[in-house]
């Protein structure tokens, strides 16, 4: 019999805002039978604290998913071309995928991407196929597989770890892939919560990352492996653009951009050369180093480059002690840069690392701010698996037990672990909160934060590009307002005021 695989995702990010779900943690009375883990009295303290403080439009946002497509799925079917495939780019859960098995009854295999966050769901699904779908062959792999919550459900020879490629391709009686025979599929959607609506493609050069950082599973989990060629690349981005026609956006899926290093500066100084030849310009959104993206020639690359960047989401993760290896000599004027260059700083930094106290807590929020990033996103701790701080807390007896709901494991506000300085579970939500606070009354607004970086692009070609993204970014403004308003001091809200006149009056 021929073998079908279906590559299903079950959630890659949660639907619910931090405050959402910590208020239906609050009164549910399913979680009363977690005395040891769960302390009700402690998301009301933070919502005594901060609770009416906080803005509901921005942080839902945050919390919002970016409905891109099934990444996994289609880079494994790529990659197993001999294999007859399918791809799920909606997040599937068990009534969309009973409507897909029963009209395609010739599928022989359920490949199912599983994540820390909303693992529920994803177990769940397992459960539902295991049940409903046992003549299927169910293959999970992702994170997920890391917890026992799915460990213990799946057996051990179906459960992939790391490279997912070869490790298919094995199952499959295949010969295994050297980094030259990958191949990267074109993928293609809209960005559909970004101003702008704007065709969006989604590139993966690599697998893993080159930096092992203590709280990140990336490098344990898939080591290092740049699959991208130059060739490989240029054909990708010049594909997209013979299919949009129009701007577009490349997300660049990889854990840290622009590795290795000199493959990116050859891409780079290509499309400098050839820029007079390209009427629409790519604009990069990437995860990446910020250190080393401040190694690129940015002025040259955002003035004389049909391929820009768009939006760089780095991590200092913490400004205390030594901090990173990759974020060492890294200062303000390295995010000054990017947004000089008209490149949107999105900066994130981590709460509740073992060296956070409940005295020094306040100096990393307002370290990271001191910054002036474009705009932040707030993370507190969550240890996954095999890292090093997983390792530190499992081995001094501080992490909760299994019996820990699943939709606790992977939340921000909750700490799944004894922390010794700071509390344990739900004592995380009011350093969250501080921190959502602090930040916008720093940001202010990021939507007139986004225009005033992207008006710095230093070309030509990118301003009606600017003046489209400005006018959908004015429209939020004017909305966040009303929300704005009724929380501050009357200073912030002259100042949010006076930003979006002088805003309207460049871009209206």
């Amino acid at each position: 019999m021929n073998k079908k695989i279906v590559f299903f995702k079950s959630v890659s990010f949660d639907l619910t805002s931090t405050e959402s779900f910590a208020l239906k943690v609050l009164s549910d009375p399913k979680y009363d039978a977690f005395p040891n883990y769960i302390e009700k009295e402690k998301i009301q303290e933070a919502f005594d604290l901060y609770g009416y403080k906080l803005n509901p439009f921005n942080s839902d946002i945050y919390a919002a998913i970016m409905n891109s497509p099934n990444i996994e799925g289609h880079f494994l079917s790529e990659n197993i071309p001999e294999i007859d495939t399918m791809v799920v780019d909606q997040i599937v859960n068990k009534r969309l995928a009973t409507q897909i098995l029963d009209k395609n009854d010739d599928i022989t295999t359920i490949a199912l991407s599983s994540y820390a966050m909303g693992m529920e769901n994803t177990i769940d699904l397992i459960k539902y196929f295991q049940k409903h779908f046992s003549d299927k062959e169910l293959l999970v792999g992702g994170i997920g597989v890391l917890y026992p919550h799915i460990k213990n459900l799946v057996l051990i020879e179906d459960l992939c770890y790391g490279n997912g490629v070869n490790w298919l391709r094995t199952k499959l009686n295949l010969p295994r892939y050297s980094h030259e025979d990958y191949r990267i599929p074109l993928i293609t959607s809209n960005m559909e919560h970004f101003p702008g609506n704007l065709n969006t493609a989604y590139l993966v050069s690599q697998i893993g990352c080159p930096f092992q950082c203590d709280f990140c599973i990336t490098n344990k989990f898939l080591d290092y492996n740049p699959v991208g060629r130059f060739y490989k690349i240029i054909n990708f981005i010049d594909n997209i653009r013979a299919s949009f026609k129009d701007d577009t956006f490349l997300f660049i899926c990889d854990p840290n951009a622009f590795y290795p290093e000199s493959l990116w500066k050859r891409i780079f100084d290509y499309y400098v050369k050839t820029y007079a030849k390209y009427d629409n310009i790519v604009y990069i959104i990437c995860l990446a180093s910020l250190k080393h993206v401040n190694s690129f020639n940015l002025k040259k690359i955002q003035r004389s480059s049909a391929l820009k960047l768009f939006l760089v989401n780095f991590g200092l993760e913490s400004t205390l002690k030594k901090g990173y290896i990759k974020n060492k000599g890294v200062n303000r004027s390295h995010i000054e840069r990017l947004k000089e260059c008209g490149i949107i700083a999105y900066h994130n930094f981590i709460l509740g690392l073992p060296h956070h106290t409940k005295d020094n807590i306040s100096k990393e929020i307002s370290n990271n701010l001191e910054f002036e990033s474009t705009f932040y996103s707030i993370n507190t701790l969550k240890p996954l698996p095999t890292t090093d701080l997983y390792i530190y807390l499992k081995n001094n007896k501080l992490l909760f037990g299994e019996d820990l709901p699943s939709e606790l494991l992977y939340r921000d506000g909750f700490f799944p672990f004894f922390h010794k300085k700071l509390g344990k579970g739900f004592s995380a939500l009011k350093y969250a909160f501080k921190a959502y606070f602090e930040c916008e009354k720093k940001v202010i607004d990021v939507y007139m934060n986004f225009i005033d970086t992207l008006k710095n692009i230093p070309d030509s070609k990118s301003f009606q590009f600017v003046e489209d993204m400005a006018d959908s970014f004015l429209k939020l403004s004017s909305y966040n307002f009303k929300l704005f308003k009724p929380r501050m001091v009357r200073n912030l809200t002259d100042k949010y005021l006076e930003r979006y006149h002088r805003l309207n009056k460049i871009f209206k």
